[in-house]
């Protein structure tokens, strides 16, 4: 007798065989489950925490820029602000420089009055010129 005469005359043990291995592969299959299951939640865990990291590294790093360009913001009204002023100071000092140049101009287009030193001509013209400008 063969194996497959064997097996038609036990078919009920040849089922329940079956069965028994069928259940064994299925148990077998959840435990290789559950194990991948506990891997797949740790790793969950894991890149929870690193996504929660990488959230707060980005609202920090967005706070920083915010008070980055305010300080630039501050930076740049100062500059304006000193531009401005200097502009100002500026002008003044070329207007000074203008009038100082015509009275300069003024001195050195007067002459000496005859029959004076020249030395002593010189100093009377400054001390017109001081008096002219003290206050």
């Amino acid at each position: 007798m063969g194996i497959i005469a064997t097996l038609i005359a036990n078919w009920r043990i040849a089922v329940i065989g079956l069965l028994v291995l069928a259940l064994a592969g299925l148990v077998a299959y959840i435990e290789v489950l559950k194990l991948q299951k506990s891997e797949l939640t740790t790793e969950n865990k894991g890149l929870t925490f690193q996504l929660q990291s990488s959230q707060a590294n980005v609202k920090k790093l967005s706070e920083d820029i915010l008070h980055q360009n305010l300080a630039i913001d501050a930076f740049k009204q100062d500059a304006d602000l000193r531009l401005a002023k200097n502009q100002q100071l500026l002008t003044k000092a070329k207007q000074d420089a203008v009038s100082y140049k015509k009275k300069a101009d003024d001195i050195m287009g007067k002459k000496a009055p005859d029959g004076i030193p020249i030395c002593i001509a010189t100093n009377q013209l400054f001390d017109e010129a001081i008096k002219k400008d003290a206050p």
